[in-house]
């Protein structure tokens, strides 16, 4: 398990040109591996403490927000989807992927709304929280469809295949 994770982060670093600027880094110790520090401005500080969000920049998919949102529906968190709002229109992310989104049916799409990006969402199924719901900035979600959508109730993931980058992103909780 440990070489092929080996493996496959040297094929990303590859693909990138060999910077090292999109690669995760693989932490030894605990044979896990970390989100990537990409800043080209020589900082290692890609993360925000403060909210639990990992942010790459620069990278090969140019701006990434993930975090697990430990629930987004407006009537019950009020402050986090328009501070959402305020920074993907800031920060001018290409995907937002959140988890834990404790999001059901009877919440609309509208609600949920992030201006300038498409939502792509799979829900829990049978049980209260979890869930994943990906924000797609628009330019790239008109060529963008989701692949895949599963629950059972323990797992949550969706699989989006964005033709424009020519790639899979697979957001799973």
């Amino acid at each position: 398990m440990f070489l092929e994770l080996k493996s496959h982060i040297t094929n990303i670093k590859q693909s990138c040109g060999g910077s090292g600027t999109c690669t995760a880094k693989l932490n030894q110790a605990t044979n896990t591996v970390e989100p990537p520090c990409t800043s080209t401005s020589g900082s290692s500080d890609s993360h925000e403490p403060s909210l639990g969000l990992a942010k790459a920049q620069d990278s090969l998919m140019e701006r990434l927000l993930v975090g697990n949102i430990q629930g987004l529906y407006p009537k019950t968190n009020q402050s986090k989807l328009p501070f959402l709002r305020e920074l993907s229109s800031k920060e001018d992310f290409m995907i937002i992927a959140l988890t834990e989104t404790h999001l059901s049916a009877v919440v609309k799409e509208a609600e949920m709304n992030i201006p300038n990006y498409t939502s792509f969402r799979t829900d829990r199924k049978a049980r209260t929280h979890g869930g994943t719901i990906t924000y797609l900035r628009n330019d790239i979600a008109s060529n963008a469809n989701m692949v895949l959508s599963y629950s059972d109730g323990h797992i949550g993931l969706q699989e989006i295949h964005i033709q424009v980058c020519n790639m899979f992103f697979l957001n799973c909780y």
